[in-house]
């Protein structure tokens, strides 16, 4: 019954961590600002000035691509903690288990407020 109820409380809790909708989101936003903000760069590189001030214009996400960088090395600090945690010979399996779900709400609280925030600058 142990086993059951564990999985019930597995379907029924909100997706945290890298199945979350958000990250998942976020990721998406993040690769597509910087894709953008590396062919912003690739035209200024090319003397392009006028085109890369047209895409620039045209795509404001671009702008968000320094952001986006700054949230995903705070993932990634905290996805590097998660695995210190896993791979941890000191802790309990419900200690991991505590300390790994506050990680995984951590990283989705933070892309969740990520994107809040790109919606703001984008409006």
């Amino acid at each position: 019954t142990e086993n059951k109820e564990s999985l019930t409380r597995c379907k029924i809790r909100e997706p945290i961590g890298t199945g979350s909708e958000s990250l998942n989101i976020f990721y998406e936003k993040s690769d597509q600002a910087a894709a953008g903000f590396s062919y912003y760069n690739d035209l200024l590189e090319k003397g392009d000035k006028e085109k890369a001030q047209e895409f620039f214009a045209n795509h404001p996400e671009v702008k968000l691509a320094p952001f986006y960088n700054t949230i995903r090395k705070q993932i990634s600090g905290i996805r590097s903690v998660r695995n210190d945690i896993i791979s941890s010979g000191k802790l309990t399996p419900a200690e991991k288990r505590e300390k790994i779900d506050k990680l995984d709400r951590l990283s989705t609280d933070i892309a969740g407020k990520a994107l809040e925030i790109r919606l703001k600058n984008n409006e």
